[in-house]
């Protein structure tokens, strides 16, 4: 496990290396590389983020970014229903968390 800081630090030296090997070698390859974090670290939803624990944090987004529910949003979407599912958060897809739309629906 690392912290945060040590994760953002890394991903700082990696910007360096790639930036090093473009200027010092020619070399413009991309390199991909993803830093991971717990939910709790890394929640951009106002409210889930704003649970106390960890377990919290995780339930909540689960319940907002599960795949099953994806896929229903889309669905719902298709059938320009909106939803249907009684106005629940379950149903805000990950478009209206960016908007950091709190609630859903």
């Amino acid at each position: 496990t690392r912290t945060v800081p040590e994760m953002e630090k890394v991903l700082e030296e990696l910007q360096n290396l790639v930036e090093f090997r473009s200027r010092e070698l020619g070399v413009d390859v991309p390199i991909l590389a993803l830093g991971l974090s717990s939910r709790k670290n890394m929640c951009i939803h106002e409210t889930v983020r704003e649970e106390g624990s960890r377990e919290s944090v995780d339930a909540k987004c689960r319940k907002l970014t599960a795949s099953w529910v994806r896929e229903k949003a889309a669905e719902s979407r298709e059938r320009g229903s909106g939803g249907g599912n009684g106005g629940g958060s379950s149903s805000m897809v990950i478009g209206d968390m960016e908007d950091g739309g709190g609630g859903g629906g």
